[in-house]
Formats: C-alpha cells, structure tokens, sequence
C-alpha cells in the first residue's frame, strides 16, 4: 500500500511540474497573450560586424526558432555577435541568449516589445560568469559570449 501511495504522488508531483510550466505565450501568473494582428511576420537578424550572419523569419505559423550552437553558422568559434536586430509587420517576441551551447549556462531575455523594428547592441548588456570560486568576479559582455538562442513571438 505505502509503494502504491508514493507512485501515485509522485505522479502527481511530476504532473503538477510539467503542467505548471509557461509556454512562451503565457506570462508566469497564467495570462495567456495573443496578437490581435492575424497576419504579422518578424525577422529577427543576428549581426556580427555589421554583417547579418543569421535571419530567422516568424510568423503565426511559425513561431518560434532556435538555434543550438551559433558556431555553426558562425565557424570562427568567438560567439561574437554583436546586435540582434527585428523587422516586420508586428514583432511580439521574447530573444533569449545563451552562453553555452545546447541552451545552457546563463542567459539574456530581450523583448521587442510590439514594435515593427528595433534592435539591441549587445555590448550594452554584460554578466557575472564566476564559474570559478578561487579567482576573482569574471565579467563578460554578451557581444562575445553568444552560444545558442531561443525565439518566441506572437
């Protein structure tokens, strides 16, 4: 009996995880947001040396994009991108920057905030990386830090 009750709770524990999580159209108290335009693209450019090396083009059928390892279409192993810049009839979008490959490490949210385009310079943002305890704080700019990315919008 006590093995069938802690089956059943942690069931109910992993429900209650997986079912309490946001998706990127829901806000953390539950509101869930829709755009009241119904044919809105967004092209969401990464920039390295005023050179656009990645666009990701959204739309209410695509909505999201990703992208894993930056060094895949950057191939000099810097993680240096420099802006991300958007474009397009209405641009509903959370930008989420990571430091490490495979969506790891510490991240940067950026929201375009309903606007047709916009852009960031990434060296007007930096971070903490004390992955260490022996040495002093480690300091970086996400202008070179970029590993992968994440893109929501609505």
């Amino acid at each position: 009996m006590t093995k069938s009750l802690r089956i059943i709770f942690l069931v109910g524990v992993l429900i209650a995880f997986t079912s309490a999580q946001p998706d990127a159209r829901t806000d953390v108290n539950g509101t869930r947001y829709t755009s009241a335009i119904t044919n809105w693209n967004c092209e969401v450019s990464f920039i390295k040396q005023n050179q656009i090396i990645k666009v990701e083009s959204l739309n209410p059928d695509d909505s999201d994009a990703s992208l894993s390892d930056v060094d895949s279409i950057d191939h000099d192993d810097d993680n240096s991108i420099d802006a991300v810049s958007w474009n397009g009839t209405a641009c509903n979008c959370w930008i989420i920057l990571f430091d490490d490959d495979g969506y790891e490490g510490d991240s940067l949210g950026l929201w375009t905030t309903n606007t047709t385009t916009g852009s960031y310079d990434l060296s007007t943002f930096n971070y903490l990386q004390d992955k260490d305890l022996i040495s002093g704080d480690d300091y970086k700019q996400w202008n070179t830090a970029v590993s992968s990315y994440r893109i929501y919008c609505f």
